[in-house]
């Protein structure tokens, strides 16, 4: 069996402690070369995500969900650095915050973020900054929910 990628710095592997994860979306456009290098996998058996990861070190390239409708894929550049990107910038709103403990949740700095309902996004703080804020997240998905 291989050994799993390491955790980035500030990550626990508990989920809703430590520092949250780096969240990239990009287009699902990707230029594979090297196919028999790479294994997809989900966390549970009954997880939507499908991971992409490398055969030789486990590490995390990318994931696919259906959310995303086959336009986005979600990177995590903490676990798999980009190279030629330049630098990010930095993280200015939330995915998928009510995965936090809401005690937990509290102690982090102040940010916009959104969760999913069954009717669709919600958005903490509710109002429209909030919900502008989190639109370029929605566009990369081409969600009818929402659009930039």
């Amino acid at each position: 069996k291989k050994a799993s990628a390491p955790l980035p710095s500030g990550v626990t592997g508990v989920h809703g402690e430590g520092k949250p994860l780096d969240l990239r979306y990009w287009p699902n456009k990707l230029a594979v070369t090297g196919k028999e290098k790479l294994a997809f996998n989900r966390l549970r058996d009954d997880a939507a995500s499908i991971s992409m990861v490398t055969t030789c070190c486990s590490t995390l390239l990318c994931v696919d969900h259906p959310f995303y409708q086959t336009n986005a894929v979600l990177t995590f550049p903490e676990f798999c650095p980009y190279i030629g990107a330049g630098e990010l910038p930095e993280i200015s709103t939330r995915a998928f915050i009510k995965d936090w403990p809401v005690e937990k949740y509290a102690e982090l700095p102040p940010k916009p973020g959104f969760y999913l309902t069954a009717d669709g996004p919600a958005f903490e703080p509710p109002g429209p900054e909030t919900e502008a804020a989190c639109a370029p997240t929605f566009t990369a998905f081409a969600n009818p929910h929402i659009s930039a």
